[in-house]
């Protein structure tokens, strides 16, 4: 599967909680449909997850900052609904982004 990346760039989500979790080096590709954050990218930076049986805590050195539900088998984090737009800062133009999925 290849998809075109239109730019690389941070991105700040707002949580629900307020905290906005700015995340770095964001792939932009129009024909996603879903948005995906990969863990083993957080855990350096100071994150970790806690899952439970209802969803998950997004967790900051040990402080709650965020949490998310299970929703179509993927976990879906909660934004905030007072901010009308969350915003990319893009960095450059990109070309395109390959992937090996195994399709079943």
């Amino acid at each position: 599967m290849r998809s075109h990346v239109a730019a690389i760039g941070m991105f700040g989500l707002n949580l629900g909680s307020g905290f906005v979790f700015e995340l770095n080096n964001v792939f932009y590709i129009p024909k996603f449909s879903k948005n995906l954050i990969y863990v083993s990218r957080l855990v350096p930076l100071g994150y970790s997850i806690k899952f439970n049986a209802c969803g998950f805590d997004l967790l900051f050195k040990s402080t709650i900052i965020g949490n998310g539900v299970l929703n179509d088998d993927l976990f879906k984090i909660n934004l905030s609904n007072t901010i009308p737009h969350n915003l990319m800062a893009t960095q450059e133009n990109a070309g395109i982004k390959c992937c090996i999925m195994n399709e079943k």
